[in-house]
């Protein structure tokens, strides 16, 4: 059925021709009668080239080509391309040749434009490539192939060549033709190392670069087979060379460990626990995943320290699960506690911590400047200088578990309630409360004792602290630390010759003369002094009286006598004396006096300024470049003037260094006052 749909398919042409002798020749053709007989009615007819198709769609070549040379000259070349096209799929590779030979030779090649005429070349030259290799021809069918610049066709030869055996030059065109791998593996296979090293940087295959590798290997190249061992990703292999043939037990360790290869590890920590490298092998040991033997190795061989170290480095907590047993049992209670932080058992690591500690005096085991903070503990030594409570504090700090922060908490509180040490726990914790709490309980200790200046830097640098995270203070500490620095800034008036300064500033001392036990007379007589001086004289008459009804006998003789006349003076009101200056409240607005830090009409606490004690000013707000609390502008400016440095923090400051704040509120919430804005209007968006 298929045939003669063909066969019908090659007649309908035919019925528009009138030629009849074209006609039936076709038929004849088509039917497989006689060709003979066809090819006389077709020459006889309108076409008589049709014979030449018919014996070319016949296969009869020779007479197809006869016809050619006598009626259509120009296709001679074509056929014989055909032709020989023919002969080589039959096998007939040698008269193939010749006519692919002749089809080039032939110069009306041109007919039919340029194009046609280089595909037929082309073609001629790729089918006398091919029939040069199949007839022996290997060098020649090569050029061709190169020359033709068709991918395809150089593909073609080399597979000719690959199955005549010639693996070489097969393997030479492979890599013309782009495909290092199958290239590669020819090489390989007739040994053709010096191609074969060339092409192996293009090759990919895991399967190929083994094949290499043990080729280069069996040959001596030793460092080229460890290479291709890696390349191949067998890095057992490639350690096994490097230690059973090169004796290079560094490289093969570095290997091990950059590969990530715990068989190649395992092999390389045995080899050097046989040779005697044993902090190496315990290492190794560790990356191969079997840290026991690790442990035992340095248990035999007293290398416990090392152990230790690669733990720590490593942040493996097997390991350092392994060596905190062996410390704790050694009695080392610190660095067990240590490597137990690091291994995870973070409550039992705090009581060890603890533990420790008692074998030292506890003031060994403060800090005398809290820095809270969470350094990793993975990084650096929980136990650094042997500081066995630091580092209970830094790890519950670090790991803010319940029970460990218990366990700390627990034992700092049954040693010293108001220690730094509970204060940097707390800090470490972000409970700012807590923090302020104690810090003013020590600080009151520092007053209790004269140590005002003590007091005042142990409040500061809380303060400073809380500022650095963010966190605000407590109004016991600030009001605390307001009244020690008022104080403290007494002196620099009265230095200054600002008799007037340091009068208010004494009577806001005098008011709270309960918080200075140790020097209430000299205070007082102070207060007395500078207020005569300053001709506050109603303040000076009230504390006079009490230094005479109350402290008899305490004043100094130096004194006793100018204070005694001023209490007996007739009694002195305050309409002659030069009023205090006034400043707005920060909230309300409501005027008050400059050195009361509480707003009588609205009640809210006031921020004190650090050059001068006083109350803030929204229109004069600066702050220290160091500390950054916040201060007058005027104020200061002159201390830094005058002292060049901040009466506060007493880090250096320049005139130049201040600045006027705009947004006073913003810096407000900046710094350790921003728990005086909660609720009030100015901190409502």
């Amino acid at each position: 059925a298929a045939g003669d749909e063909e066969a019908l398919a090659q007649l309908r042409p035919l019925l528009e021709v009138q030629d009849e002798n074209l006609v039936t020749g076709r038929i004849v053709a088509i039917t497989g009668g006689d060709p003979d007989r066809a090819e006389q009615l077709l020459l006889s007819s309108s076409r008589p080239t049709a014979a030449i198709e018919v014996r070319r769609q016949l296969g009869h070549w020779d007479r197809a080509i006869e016809l050619a040379e006598e009626l259509e000259p120009h296709a001679v070349g074509s056929l014989s391309l055909l032709r020989a096209q023919a002969l080589e799929a039959d096998g007939q590779v040698g008269a193939a040749m010749a006519l692919y030979q002749q089809a080039v030779a032939e110069p009306d090649l041109v007919t039919g434009g340029a194009a046609a005429a280089y595909q037929r070349r082309a073609e001629c030259e790729a089918g006398m490539a091919r029939c040069s290799i199949l007839l022996g021809d290997v060098e020649q069918g090569m050029e061709l192939a190169a020359a033709s610049g068709s991918a395809d066709l150089v593909l073609e030869c080399a597979a000719l060549l690959d199955q005549a055996q010639h693996a070489k030059e097969a393997g030479q065109l492979y890599a013309q033709a782009g495909q290092p791998e199958r290239a590669a593996r020819l090489f390989l296979s007739c040994r053709e190392f010096s191609l074969l090293d060339g092409m192996m940087t293009h090759a990919g295959s895991p399967e190929l670069w083994l094949k290499y590798a043990q080729t280069k290997e069996d040959l001596g190249s030793f460092r080229d087979a460890v290479h291709a061992y890696e390349q191949a990703g067998d890095i057992p292999a490639a350690v096994r060379v490097l230690l059973e043939r090169l004796e290079d037990a560094d490289s093969a360790a570095q290997l091990a460990q950059r590969a990530h290869s715990a068989e190649a590890s395992l092999a390389v920590a045995r080899h050097c626990e046989r040779s005697g490298r044993l902090e190496l092998a315990m290492e190794l040991y560790c990356t191969g995943g079997n840290c026991t033997a690790a442990f035992l190795l340095a248990q035999r061989n007293g290398c416990m320290a090392a152990f230790a170290d690669w733990a720590r480095r490593h942040a493996s907590a097997e390991a350092a699960q392994l060596a905190a047993t062996h410390y704790e049992v050694d009695k080392q209670l610190a660095l067990a506690a240590e490597l137990s932080a690091l291994a995870g058992k973070h409550e039992h690591a705090a009581r060890l911590f603890i533990q420790a500690s008692a074998a030292l005096p506890f003031c060994q085991h403060i800090y005398s400047t809290p820095t809270p903070g969470p350094p990793s503990c993975h990084h650096t030594p929980l136990c650094a200088g042997g500081d066995s409570i630091a580092a209970a504090i830094q790890l519950a700090g670090d790991v803010k578990e319940p029970a460990v922060v218990a366990v700390v908490l627990e034992h700092l509180q049954a040693v010293d309630a108001v220690g730094p040490a509970l204060l940097e726990l707390h800090l470490r914790l972000g409970n700012s409360e807590q923090a302020c709490a104690v810090a003013v309980a020590r600080a009151q200790q520092e007053q209790a004792n004269g140590n005002y200046k003590v007091a005042r830097d142990q409040l500061l640098q809380v303060c400073l602290q809380l500022q650095q995270h963010g966190a605000a203070a407590t109004q016991p500490l600030l009001s605390a630390l307001h009244l020690l620095h008022t104080y403290l800034l007494v002196r620099q008036l009265v230095r200054q010759g600002d008799h007037l300064a340091a009068a208010r500033l004494l009577l806001v001392v005098a008011d709270s003369i309960q918080a200075f036990p140790k020097h209430v007379v000299p205070i007082l007589t102070s207060t007395v002094i500078e207020c005569h001086r300053a001709a506050l004289h109603s303040p000076a008459q009230r504390w006079a009286a009490v230094l005479t009804d109350q402290h008899a006998g305490q004043v100094s003789a130096a004194y006793a006598k100018k204070i005694e006349a001023i209490a007996k003076q007739p009694a002195w009101t305050a309409d002659g004396e030069l009023a205090e200056p006034l400043g707005d409240c920060l909230f309300c607005g409501a005027a008050g006096p400059d050195t009361s830090l509480a707003c009588t009409t609205c009640q809210r606490a006031l921020p004190f300024c650090a050059a001068s004690g006083k109350r803030m000013l929204l229109g004069d707000w600066s702050e220290c470049p160091s500390c950054h609390f916040p201060c007058r502008g005027r104020d200061m400016t002159h201390a830094a003037s005058v002292e060049h440095a901040c009466p506060l923090c007493e880090a250096a400051v320049e005139v130049h260094d201040v600045r006027r704040i705009f947004d006073p509120i913003s810096h407000c919430r900046r710094t350790v006052f921003a728990g005086m804005l909660a609720g009030s209007r100015k901190e409502r968006p």
